[in-house]
Formats: structure tokens, C-alpha cells, sequence
């Protein structure tokens, strides 16, 4: 806000998160905790890389009754997480799927694998192409076969225009070598024409089907969602949208938030009655993104979803989330910001997940999981840029000659604030101050100098620290420029 000779960036600030552009709102939120201790901006929970993998992973799945994570990599690798945080790529290392969908259900996991169906126990005992998709491929084209746990204890799975589910037989044990456990249907609901399921959710009995069409394999101009009761031979009316697919999909509070459109990524809400545009992310890609169905999770009241991006030049990368009205980069991954994919997103529960990735450098990739707990972030990895605010004109410009920062308990040792500002949007930064523990002590008020001659427009860049392997955090109020 500014008014009087005053430029103030506080809660009223960031309070609504990051904008589509610096022009209608922040210009960016990355790496922030707004919500631990509302009104105030802490430094976030800081993501670190855990393992390497050959591969990208592309699904996690829980086991929480052996505490033990599986994870899918896109060449159909199976790796497991145990409870020590300790990784074995070797005992289910065999390339059994083609990592387009994956699920753990009845203490087996199912693995997809172009046009079968693989299923196999933890222990190593399987049984390939245990069963045959409808459709399975398009031409050259692998669908999608993601996978959901309906809350009838069905497994439902996409492929192409079918939905095929997997049903245990009232009275019998899920045995796959056993037909008479379990019920398999190759078709048990079907699309018009043309379309590919992609994502799946559900709101009370209705299971919700993300689709694109790609009857051309460009995914052509449609994002439709079709809804279906489970029992009816078809589904109902689709909820239509434009755009190249529906890529993401999460169910919160009786609604459906949807990532459609890769081009440009715009988070839709819809209730099966209505749909409407809920927030279009900033610009991050040149090209294109790159979205992945398992790269949803919900945490602490908070939508997460992976978004990324392997194009040159591709920036601002990682973990968004949306609460309230609130949208911010939540975590960048350890490999950085650019042109890196997000393939999965895993809540481990007490305020700890795991989040999978993909790093292109040049022409080559790097793949990774990073663990997020309560450590804070180091580095002045926290960011606030504000919104460009117009503070004179050409003829009647407004110098800034101090600074006040106001902190809502005094800082401690290896916490710090830095504070930037530019004149325009493709100006770089210069250099306010840094005001830590260091130079200034425990102190919760700081008056300096700013010395920022007289300009028309402005655009405030804020950074926080903790220290190292700290779950405490400077807690910012307020930044005042006069």
C-alpha cells in the first residue's frame, strides 16, 4: 500500500499470494509460511533432496501398516522408502510397467504396462498381464492408466475413452490368481469417442473423470469433466472448458479444483453444478508445462499441485498451493526452480511429504526425491516480490530516503531479512540491506537508511533466512519505505 509518502508491505500484501502478474498482484511467493502465523510471513518448510533415482518417479504410494513408501518410475522401476528413510531400488527392481499409472490396494500393487495389467505383492511374488485393457494404446500413443480407490473399495482405472475397475467379491480375500476373489471389468464405463480419461476424483457418489481429446494426438481445444454415479450405465452431462486437457485434479470440501490447459495453466473449481476460473497461475513457461497426475496431495488445509516445466528458459517451477484465496509457490525442490518437473506429491502425515522430481540441464536429466518436514529454509530462499506500485509520476517523482522493518519477536542467531528494490519490471535488483542477527542483534524493530533516489514506479523484493536446520523463523509484519 501507499499512501501519504508511505509504501507499506504487510499482510494486506501477501495475504492473497502470488498473481498472475506483478501488475494485479504479488509478483511472487515462493518458499513462505503465511499461515503458521497469520498476519505475519515466515521463512517455509525447506525441501531436501533424500535419494537419487535412476529414473523419474511419476507415482508414491503409502503402505502406512509396514511404513514403507513404493514409488513408480517412469520406466516401470519399482523403488521402496522404508521407515528409516533408507532406499532400495533392488528388491522389486524389475522394468514390469511403462509408469502410466500405479496403486497399492488389498496389499498388492498394480502396475499398468501399455495394454496389461500387471499385479504383484511387495515380497516379489507377481503376475504378469493379469489382465487385458480395453483399449490400452492409440496408435503409438501409451494412455494414461491412473489409478483411484473409490470410497466403495473399487479400484478405478483410466484408459482412453474406458473406465476399468477392479471389485473384490463380497465374502472372498483379493487373491489374483484366484478369479473367483475378485471382479475385473475392462469396461465399466465408457466415453464418447475420441476422449482420454486422465485424472480421477470423486464428490459423495460421484467419481469425476479429467479428460483431454486426442483424437489427433494434440489434445485439441476441450478440458471436459464427466461425472458418473457409479451406477447408471452412463455418465452425466460433462462440464465443458477450453483448453488442452485436463491434467491435474483434487477433491476438497465438496469440490472438484482442476489444472487445465498446459499452455498456460488455469486452476478451475467446480461443484457438478457450476465451474469457474479460481486462479490462473504466474507465467512459467515459454512453451509449455509439464503436468503430472499423481502430482496432487492435500496438507494442512492446503491444495498442493507439481507444477513444472522441461523448456528452455522455463522458470519459477515446484510445488503450488492454494488455500482460502491464497496461491504461492510453496516449495521449490532441491534441484532448483527451472525447467524442473514435479511427478509426485506423498503426505506422510505429521507435517512431513515426499515430493518426486525431474531436472533437465542442456540436453540431459537428472531425477530425484525430496523429503519436506519442519525445517525451515535457509539461504534468504524465502521471497516476497510485491506488486509494481505506482508512487509518483514523471514530472512529481517520490524518493524513499528510510527504511523500517518491523518483526513480530526479535531476531535470533542466523535469522535475517534482505530487502531489494527495482524501478521496473525489467530492471535488476539493487540492494536495500540485509538486516540479520549478526549485525543488528536480537531485535524486533529496525530503522536504516534506504537511499533510493526519486522514481514514479517500484517493486519491493523481500527475502527471509533461518538458521541452519531450524524449525524457528524470523516473522516478518512489515516493511515501510518514506
Amino acid at each position: 500500500m501507499f499512501k501519504n509518502g508511505v509504501l507499506t508491505i504487510d499482510y494486506d500484501t501477501w495475504k492473497a499470494g502470488i498473481g498472475s502478474s506483478p501488475l494485479v498482484g504479488c509478483g511472487d511467493l515462493r518458499n513462505a509460511d503465511i499461515f503458521s502465523q497469520r498476519g505475519a510471513l515466515l521463512c517455509g518448510f525447506k525441501s531436501v533432496q533424500e535419494t537419487t533415482t535412476t529414473d523419474f518417479v511419476r507415482f508414491m504410494r503409502h503402505d502406512q501398516d509396514a511404513n514403507k513408501v513404493y514409488m513408480l518410475d517412469d520406466r516401470g522401476r519399482i523403488y521402496f522408502r522404508t521407515s528409516s528413510e533408507t532406499y532400495d531400488p533392488s528388491e522389486l527392481n524389475s522394468e514390469v510397467g511403462s509408469g502410466e499409472g500405479f496403486e497399492l490396494w488389498r496389499g498388492h500393487l498394480f502396475i499398468p504396462d501399455g495394454t496389461t495389467l500387471h499385479v504383484r505383492k511387495p515380497n516379489g511374488t507377481y503376475v504378469n498381464d493379469w489382465q487385458t485393457f480395453a483399449e490400452g494404446t492409440r496408435g503409438v500413443y501409451r494412455l494414461p492408466h491412473v489409478m483411484l480407490i473409490g470410497q466403495d473399495d473399487v479400484v478405478y482405472i483410466t484408459d482412453g475413452r474406458y473406465l476399468a475397475s477392479i471389485q473384490e467379491q463380497a465374502g472372498e480375500t483379493f487373491d489374483p490368481s484366484d478369479s473367483d476373489t475378485y471382479t475385473w471389468n475392462d469396461a465399466a464405463l465408457d466415453l464418447p469417442e475420441g476422449y482420454v480419461a486422465t485424472t480421477l476424483a470423486e464428490i459423495d457418489t460421484y467419481l469425476i473423470i479429467g479428460t483431454k481429446y486426442a483424437a489427433a494426438l494434440n489434445f485439441g481445444n476441450r478440458a471436459d469433466v464427466f461425472s458418473w454415479d457409479r451406477t447408471s450405465p452412463s455418465f452425466r452431462i460433462p462440464q465443458r472448458t477450453r483448453g488442452n486437457g485436463v491434467w491435474q485434479m483434487l477433491e476438497d470440501k465438496n469440490a472438484i479444483y482442476s489444472i487445465i490447459d498446459r499452455s498456460t495453466g488455469k486452476l478451475y473449481a467446480s461443484n457438478l453444478t457450476s465451474i469457474e476460473l479460481a486462479r490462473e497461475l504466474p507465467r512459467i513457461s515459454p512453451d509449455e508445462l509439464f503436468l503430472h497426475p499423481d502430482a496432487v496431495e492435500k496438507m494442512n488445509d492446503e491444495l498442493l499441485f507439481g507444477i513444472g516445466s522441461r523448456s528452455e528458459g522455463a522458470e519459477r517451477c515446484g510445488v503450488y498451493s492454494f488455500r482460502g484465496d491464497a496461491m504461492q509457490l510453496r516449495h521449490t525442490v532441491s534441484a532448483g526452480d527451472g525447467r524442473v518437473e514435479i511427478g509426485s506429491i506423498l503426505n506422510l502425515g505429521e507435517d512431513k511429504m515426499l515430493v518426486s522430481w525431474r531436472k533437465t540441464t542442456g540436453s540431459s536429466d537428472t531425477y530425484g526425491v525430496d523429503v519436506v518436514s519442519d525445517i525451515r529454509c535457509t539461504g534468504y530462499a524465502t521471497v516476497l516480490e510485491s506488486p509494481l506500485f505506482t508512487v509518483g509520476t514523471a514530472l512529481v517523482p517520490q524518493p524513499f530516503e528510510q527504511i523500517d522493518i518491523n518483526l513480530a519477536k526479535k531476531l535470533a542467531t542466523g535469522q535475517g531479512v534482505k530487502v531489494k528494490y527495482r524501478e521496473h519490471l525489467d530492471d535488476a535488483w539493487s540492494d536495500i540491506g540485509t538486516f540479520d542477527f549478526a549485525t543488528y542483534g536480537a531485535v524486533s524493530k529496525i530503522n536504516d537508511t534506504a537511499g533510493i533516489g526519486a522514481v514514479s514506479t517500484i517493486q519491493l523484493r523481500i527475502e527471509l533466512t533461518a538458521a541452519a536446520d531450524s524449525t524457528d523463523s524470523p516473522e516478518l509484519l512489515s516493511v515501510s519505505l518514506f
